[in-house]
């Protein structure tokens, strides 16, 4: 299940992503820890020097617990991404069980791999599955990462430097 946080952080595309079955209520939600991930993007579209679209969605549900956003090429994103839900929602209806992160990223980096990146799709997949909390990045390629934050875009230098001086693992959102 995901929610929006406070208003502020709605125009800018911040999503809490946890996992119903897992969540407990003792008064802070925190940042990447036992209950959930914050996946955030900006809300522009570019193309080349001008915005195209000021109020897009990046944030891409693809099931319940799993969320997805990209960056470059939205159309292409967006139809990867519902490739791969559809994907899933058939595997959940067979299974009768929620979703695993794992099961999303090897659908997606299998897919991009096999296009060796002429897709250029670059992807950061987060949700929560039975084992807690996923973060990873997918590359054009198909080449993932797995770490407890990640950055990626035209802004990911000042993200990252930002996230290196200031996370914890026990940071929370109140």
């Amino acid at each position: 299940m995901k929610r929006k946080l406070r208003g502020e952080e709605e125009a800018m595309g911040y999503w809490f992503i946890y996992s119903p079955n897992r969540w407990r209520d003792h008064g802070k939600e925190k940042l990447n820890g036992q209950d959930g991930i914050i996946l955030g993007a900006d809300t522009r579209a570019t193309e080349g020097p001008v915005v195209a679209d000021k109020n897009c969605e990046k944030i891409h549900y693809m099931a319940p617990n799993i969320y997805c956003y990209g960056l470059d090429r939205l159309a292409i994103i967006e139809a990867l991404i519902d490739m791969v839900s559809s994907q899933l929602q058939l595997h959940r209806q067979s299974t009768t069980r929620e979703s695993k992160v794992v099961t999303a990223l090897t659908l997606l980096k299998t897919h991009l791999f096999g296009y060796q990146g002429h897709v250029s799709a670059a992807l950061v997949l987060g949700g929560v599955g039975i084992t807690g909390p996923h973060l990873h990045t997918i590359y054009p390629h198909g080449l993932t990462d797995t770490l407890p934050y990640v950055t990626m875009g035209s802004g990911s230098l000042a993200a990252m430097a930002m996230f290196e001086s200031n996370y914890k693992e026990s940071l929370s959102i109140s």
